[in-house]
């Protein structure tokens, strides 16, 4: 397990505890909002666990997406709420490559360039991915 180095509800606490997990790690995430500067790329297999999706929440208002799974592998999340805020285009979750297991989590917001006048919104995108879901 990661334990975070920072006070809790920053997004650069997360983004370290990401950069030093080994593969396989699971982070424990308390409650408290985690800002994002810029997307979050996992390319390597972990666990984001969360206390719940009403108390941790990643945030991100950027292009492209809230976070994406480029590993192999799995990624789990649990107990974690991914929101893109904002108007810029994005997706919240992106799987390039790998396996994905979601277990009481929510994906709130993003949105697609607007076609002929009418916004389209997309959360979770899976490209080439095997899903885990029961």
């Amino acid at each position: 397990m990661v334990e975070p180095l920072f006070e809790k509800g920053l997004g650069t606490e997360l983004e370290a505890m990401v950069f030093r997990a080994p593969p396989g790690a699971e982070i424990r995430l308390k409650a408290g909002i985690y800002r994002l500067e810029r997307p979050l790329f996992i390319t390597k297999p972990l666990s984001l666990i969360g206390d719940g999706i009403q108390k941790t929440r990643i945030v991100c208002s950027t292009e492209e997406c809230v976070l994406k799974f480029l590993g192999k592998g799995r990624f789990r999340a649990e107990g974690v709420a991914f929101y893109h805020l904002g108007r810029k285009w994005g997706d919240v979750v992106v799987v390039e490559n790998g396996e994905v297991d979601f277990k009481r989590c929510r994906f709130v917001g993003g949105a697609m360039e607007p076609l002929v006048s009418a916004r389209r919104y997309r959360c979770v995108v899976a490209r080439y991915s095997a899903w885990n879901h029961p």
